[in-house]
């Protein structure tokens, strides 16, 4: 599995060459992130002129190297980014298309997967912040199976970025090979870094979930088809006893 994210944000920019923006740039320059304007975001500082309001994409990095990801992440926040509403943390998982891991994509992209991370969410993350956040125009909750039904319709067919303003956006696969999670807004440092983890651990859990669900199901079957055989043995064996009883009657 791979991650990566998407910050949006406002930075203090006083026009200087080592403004702190500069700074901010220079540093995400160094890793290999993007740093582009993003006019749905809106800093609430006074004299807002003075603030750059951005969105930061990161490299997509395994999963082994989350704990680099979280380093380099502590380092940013040192450059003090902007957190409201207008603002969100989008974070990309992608699988290998070449191999088995492929199949966790199939397994993630279901009402089951997105009604158990929407629950859990809500239960974990109970800040106004965090709980508005299902009703934000660009991360919207799925209602039921059937909004999820409708929405994910249109993601999987579409190339472009049409129906991708829910919690969870599968129509990512098409452009990126990603499954985006849109849901968590801009926070501190310590939240961003539970969002990783959460998003990380119900991606895994769900798998593991899944194939042990189907493993249990292929036994029960098993066992349901032995079940059947015996009894069906058990039914020749008395018919051949019937049969024998009825031989020394006669």
């Amino acid at each position: 599995m791979k991650i990566g994210m998407e910050i949006e944000t406002a930075i203090e920019n006083n026009g200087g060459a080592m403004c702190i923006y500069h700074q901010m740039k220079d540093f995400c320059r160094n890793l290999n992130w993007v740093v582009g304007s993003d006019g749905s975001v809106h800093s609430s500082h006074r004299g807002s002129e003075n603030w750059a309001e951005v969105e930061i994409k990161t490299k997509a990095i395994e999963e082994q190297d989350i704990p680099i990801l979280k380093e380099n992440l502590r380092k940013f926040w040192e450059f003090k980014p902007e957190a409201n509403e207008s603002m969100g943390v989008h974070i990309h998982i992608s699988f290998n298309r070449k191999t088995k891991e492929k199949e966790r994509y199939f397994a993630l992209c279901s009402w089951e997967f997105v009604d158990k991370f929407q629950k859990d969410y809500l239960q974990t993350f109970k800040s106004m912040l965090e709980q508005n956040r299902q009703h934000n125009n660009f991360a919207h909750f799925y209602n039921n199976i059937r909004d999820f039904k409708s929405y994910t319709r249109v993601q999987l067919v579409n190339q472009g970025k049409e129906g991708r303003y829910k919690s969870v956006n599968f129509n990512s696969y098409n452009l990126y090979g990603t499954i985006e999670f849109r849901i968590f807004p801009m926070n501190t440092y310590e939240k961003v870094c539970e969002y990783i983890d959460f998003v990380v651990n119900h991606a895994k859990e769900f798998k593991a979930e899944t194939l042990e669900i189907n493993r249990k199901a292929r036994i029960e079957r098993k066992e349901v088809e032995v079940e059947v055989i015996n009894i069906d043995y058990q039914k020749e064996e008395q018919k051949e006893f019937k049969s024998k009883c009825v031989s020394l009657a006669e």
